[in-house]
């Protein structure tokens, strides 16, 4: 059964494919023209109908004998931002050169991205029954379409051995990294109904970044505690304190520490003198402990993170990503202007995590709880493990601030029944996230401030 339906699907998705490239405007006018023609179901010497069918069906064969005739030799070298975001359009470069004898014209550029169709034993993992409903269905924690839509560019006539500069335009559909095999010249047959096609192989990729709103300042009333920054600011292993200047050696003082120069200058031992650093640490919790079903709440919960993750912090404060996916991730952003990048490129490629508990998560938050001045989490579901991770963080009188994504048709959870979580969880909606957030103020610690 399952082979059946990977079968249909790629089959399908195949014959989508290859008719968008392949067929033009006019080509679809003229086969709808057709199958009016033939469903009238007139008689071939009295109906003129049928006449206009026959010529549209020469017109049809002789646009596919012609197919085989488009011949030459081409380069081509395309120039691609490393990231892009999901919905806003980009415009790159791609250089054409012509390496054949002849002058070709009415030429038009293609992109081809790589095959992205779900293997068979990726489709039958994914279609399993949900907990929420029961029924099978395709996890949509990777959408099954397009992962960007291109628009085709034509070029100029290209005399042999000329050159050519086209601008494409991108729009990224879905985040994550998104791959292309190649370019398509293409060029239509004499009656403008089919496209014959030259492929060049031009492989690159491109990081599609989450889509980002604009969110609240995190203003959490923490205290900083003293840190090790390790791979946040250092750029290899060792230690992070802040260097105050030079002193007399004492005993005791490791031997790392001693400044040679100083001491060769001096002739006396001299150590420098480090002061521990203290700063502002947040964590930015991502809840990827759901269904399939539930896949437009955890990607709007992606966008949400992503959003925080790209502010920029003024006060040089540090923001841990805490998120589980194969394994337990926690990463830190850098300081100062454009911190937030590495993190981004991380949540372009987080998945939802299907099996597991979600404690897993709450315990990778638990085990650095000292570390921290304030945590902002979003979550997708609000059952008792979640309920009992806040309540602890509340308790322990930490910062905590709770985004609760909730799906299409979801009701709201009673936020009233727990008076002592309330005041800590704000509710956002699939499809008005970017309404709900700009009604917010700066984001403080509800429950504990």
């Amino acid at each position: 059964m399952f082979r059946l339906l990977h079968r249909g699907y790629r089959t399908t998705s195949a014959l989508a494919e290859w008719s968008r490239r392949r067929v033009t405007a006019g080509g679809w006018a003229a086969f709808a023209l057709a199958c009016l023609v033939v469903g009238g179901g007139s008689s071939l010497e009295q109906s003129i109908g049928s006449r206009v069918g026959l010529m549209l069906a020469a017109l049809g064969a002789i646009a596919v004998a012609s197919l085989p005739f488009f011949r030459g030799r081409f380069s081509a070298i395309r120039s691609l931002p490393r990231c892009v975001s999901v919905g806003e359009p980009v415009r790159y470069p791609v250089h054409v050169q012509n390496h054949s004898r002849h002058r070709l014209a009415g030429l038009e550029l293609i992109e081809l991205p790589a095959d992205t169709r779900l293997g068979l034993a990726e489709f039958k993992a994914r279609m399993k029954p949900t907990r929420r409903t029961g029924h099978f269905r395709v996890s949509r924690s990777r959408p099954l379409g397009r992962a960007a839509r291109f628009a085709n560019v034509p070029l100029p006539t290209l005399a042999p051995g000329e050159s050519a500069t086209a601008t494409v335009e991108m729009t990224p559909l879905r985040r994550g990294v998104l791959r292309l095999d190649g370019l398509l010249l293409s060029r239509t047959d004499p009656f403008g109904l089919l496209r014959s096609v030259i492929r060049l192989p031009l492989q690159d990729r491109v990081v599609v970044l989450p889509r980002r709103h604009p969110v609240p300042a995190i203003r959490m009333p923490g205290t900083p505690h003293p840190q090790t920054l390790g791979a946040a600011l250092a750029t290899r292993p060792g230690d992070s304190d802040e260097f105050l200047g030079l002193r007399d050696y004492r005993p005791g003082d490791p031997l790392r520490r001693i400044h040679w120069r100083a001491w060769a200058r001096t002739g006396q031992p001299i150590t420098r003198e480090y002061q521990e650093e203290q700063f502002t640490r947040h964590a930015l919790v991502l809840d990827t402990f759901s269904d399939p079903d539930n896949s437009e709440a955890f990607e709007e919960a992606v966008s949400i993170a992503a959003s925080f993750a790209a502010q920029e912090r003024p006060d040089g404060s540090l923001l841990d990503l805490m998120f589980v996916g194969d394994r337990s991730y926690r990463v830190a952003s850098d300081r100062g202007p454009g911190g937030g990048g590495p993190l981004l490129e991380i949540l372009a490629g987080v998945e939802l995590t299907l099996e597991g508990p979600v404690d897993t998560l709450f315990q990778k938050v638990l085990e650095h709880l000292g570390e921290l001045s304030g945590i902002v989490c979003v979550l997708i579901e609000w059952d008792a493990p979640r309920k009992e991770f806040v309540r602890r963080i509340v308790r322990d009188r930490i910062p905590i601030r709770v985004f609760l994504v909730l799906g299409p048709g979801e009701k709201d959870p009673d936020l009233g029944t727990d008076p002592e979580l309330a005041p800590a969880v704000t509710l956002l909606h699939c499809g008005r996230v970017r309404e709900e957030l700009g009604r917010i103020g700066a984001v403080t610690g509800g429950a504990s401030a």
